[in-house]
């Protein structure tokens, strides 16, 4: 039987690493506003997910190609050498990845670098949707098209325990042309309440994701991605299982905040943990109040991913704002401190 004060004292344990494929692993900054000055969501707000703020609907797309199309991201990179300036001498070891259609440079990488072309990093999804095991959502570009993605809907949906708390699996997989990551395939989950994302960058990474450097012979292994997908089922069902288990550990508003607590990095000074503080708000909003989660240790997992996904503060102005907030919840610190929030509540229904 979980009694409240041990439940607040293993929170506040040591967190684990967060390093796993696909994720920056920048610290979850502590410069987060005042909690006054932070916007909670509310209740009857209109939650329009980051994705859908950024990308282009593409769910009428049959195929890889027809998605792309449809969000303008049918177009092609090629190498180019690097030269200095006013000069015919080339720089070796070195070339450029330029954009076809604008001719903007994406970035300077290195001589091995094997572009992948957005229709290659797509088109094995292609089976998948044509079997009625999933369906092309949503796809977009960050940085002008340094980092392409496209978001995949899997069949069916997980529901923790007897409760209308609804999430749905999704994979998302993310194609970088600037020389910066790998391409991903990354399993993920959105709470349909609030539009969280859960991404399963969890315990055994390298069973939820794949990551294919941009080197010979990558494009050889891209059939892995669809091993990926076929171990969703299980994974998922496993994940919904591991939501009923949280979802029965009562938490008291002090077990709350040991658990945030022991997700944060140490912090010095006196007085109130603005962050912390932010987090104690996404812990009392409605959404974290429903029938069946309230006060539980899955309220306080989903007030993290709230404040990751929502309130988390983002720099820059309209869509390079949008931009670094949806990098940031996928693929950055917000993902980083989500995957923490989860690996935490793992170790507490162990």
């Amino acid at each position: 039987m979980h009694q409240p004060s041990t439940l607040s004292e293993r929170a506040a344990g040591a967190p684990e690493s967060t390093t796993s494929n696909g994720v920056d692993h920048d610290v979850p900054s502590h410069a987060s506003p005042p909690v006054s000055s932070v916007s909670p969501v509310s209740p009857v707000s209109p939650l329009t997910p980051a994705w859908r703020r950024v990308g282009a609907d593409v769910s009428g797309a049959a195929t890889a190609h027809e998605a792309l199309a449809a969000a303008g991201l049918d177009w092609s990179v090629q190498a180019r050498p690097l030269a200095i300036a006013g000069s015919s001498d080339r720089i070796a070891g070195h070339k450029a990845i330029v954009r076809s259609d604008t001719g903007d440079v994406l970035g300077v990488v290195g001589s091995r670098y094997q572009p992948i072309q957005n229709l290659e990093a797509f088109a094995w999804a292609d089976r998948v949707v044509g079997s009625g095991g999933a369906a092309f959502e949503c796809a977009g570009v960050m940085g002008g098209g340094k980092l392409v993605w496209m978001l995949l809907r899997l069949a069916g949906e997980l529901r923790g325990g007897s409760t209308d708390d609804v999430t749905r699996p999704y994979v998302l997989v993310v194609n970088a042309h600037d020389g910066s990551r790998s391409l991903l395939v990354l399993r993920t989950a959105v709470r349909l309440v609030c539009s969280n994302t859960l991404l399963a960058v969890l315990r055994e990474a390298k069973r939820r994701t794949l990551a294919l450097r941009h080197t010979s012979g990558s494009l050889d292994r891209l059939d892995e991605a669809r091993e990926v997908l076929g171990l969703a089922a299980c994974e998922f069902d496993r994940m919904r299982l591991a939501m009923t288990a949280m979802a029965a550990v009562r938490f008291a508003e002090a077990d709350a905040r040991g658990f945030f607590a022991g997700l944060l990095p140490p912090r010095e000074g006196e007085g109130a943990d603005p962050l912390l503080e932010s987090l104690m708000v996404a812990w009392h909003d409605p959404r974290q109040q429903m029938p069946g989660i309230a006060g539980t240790l899955w309220a306080a997992v989903n007030a993290v991913t709230q404040y990751a996904d929502w309130e988390r503060p983002a720099r820059g102005e309209g869509a390079e704002r949008e931009q670094r907030r949806l990098r940031s919840m996928w693929l950055g610190p917000g993902a980083a401190l989500k995957a923490k929030a989860w690996n935490a509540a793992e170790r507490l229904i162990a």
